[in-house]
């Protein structure tokens, strides 16, 4: 899709194509077009292509607060901006969410760095929030703010089901698979949204970071939580063998050995997701922790 196409979805439903094929620092977002009031979902699609709809859009919404999705909201400024109801507090400040999203102060200072470098991410104001699972009114079109955490833990999609078409956000669908680096991030959780979108059979999936799925949808999401699934085989695998956890996380079973050595980012990421798979086998006793090191039960 080349960046700034508009892809329509459904009546009311278009797709505006983001800049860097829709991956970060950008996404796709999703317009809804109702009587008389324009919403945009995700408004992070890059410079180039939200400069047109500045002056047509009457309304924000943001799936999340990570910068590749809100980092556009400041061209919305005086706008009606809504959050989901968690981030209402921490929204309008880039500090605060630095501080929800990472832990050091080294850290803070790196996401700050690429919010702003990276996705033109600027303090802005809310000016209100939505309720997990409220039903909207865009101008007669009803939209409903799916409650789908994991991915963070007040993560949104926004379903239209009088369309049947759903905008998934970070429930994208990639290859790479789900993402849940955060410390508030949920793998459980996140397990959990992924099916409950599949619940409501939707014609139409729009992830943030991909072309919309309109055939194989079922297929799609049980192809995408086996990703979960084989992260886990992998660290039961490598853990047939006693290992340490700074071994656990050099073994790169997400990112790779290479990536994770090389980029400090990286590291932290693999450590936080290879956390979250390790807790829930430590909870469920199919890995034990002895002399210093896991291994599975």
């Amino acid at each position: 899709m080349p960046p700034g196409e508009v892809i329509r979805l459904s009546k009311s439903a278009s797709l505006i194509a983001g800049q860097n094929k829709g991956r970060f620092p950008h996404c796709n977002s999703m317009v809804i077009q109702g009587r008389g009031v324009t919403a945009i979902i995700d408004p992070c699609c890059g410079p180039k292509v939200i400069k047109p709809w500045v002056d047509k859009v009457d309304i924000v919404l943001n799936t999340h607060t990570h910068s590749d999705h809100a980092g556009g909201n400041w061209n919305f400024e005086g706008k009606k901006i809504m959050v989901p109801e968690y981030s209402f507090a921490t929204a309008g400040s880039m500090d605060k969410l630095s501080r929800r999203y990472v832990k050091t102060d080294s850290q803070v200072k790196g996401w700050l760095r690429s919010a702003r470098e990276s996705a033109g991410m600027r303090d802005t104001q809310p000016s209100g929030f939505f309720q997990p699972d409220e039903e909207l009114d865009i101008g007669g079109v009803k939209v409903v703010a799916l409650d789908t955490p994991g991915h963070t833990y007040d993560h949104t999609s926004f379903y239209l089901p009088d369309e049947g078409v759903v905008f998934s956000g970070d429930i994208d669908l990639t290859t790479f698979g789900p993402w849940y680096a955060n410390p508030e991030s949920d793998i459980g959780l996140f397990r959990r949204s992924v099916r409950r979108i599949g619940e409501f059979k939707p014609k139409v999936m729009a992830p943030a970071h991909r072309t919309p799925v309109v055939e194989g949808i079922d297929e799609a999401l049980v192809d995408y939580l086996a990703i979960f699934q084989r992260r886990e085989a992998g660290l039961l695998t490598l853990l047939e063998k006693p290992h340490t956890w700074p071994e656990i996380i050099e073994a790169g079973i997400i990112y790779s050995p290479e990536r994770v050595k090389r980029f400090r980012l990286i590291h932290y990421f693999e450590r936080q997701m290879m956390g979250k798979h390790l807790d829930e086998l430590l909870a469920d006793k199919r890995v034990v922790f002895e002399a210093g090191k896991f291994r599975t039960a």
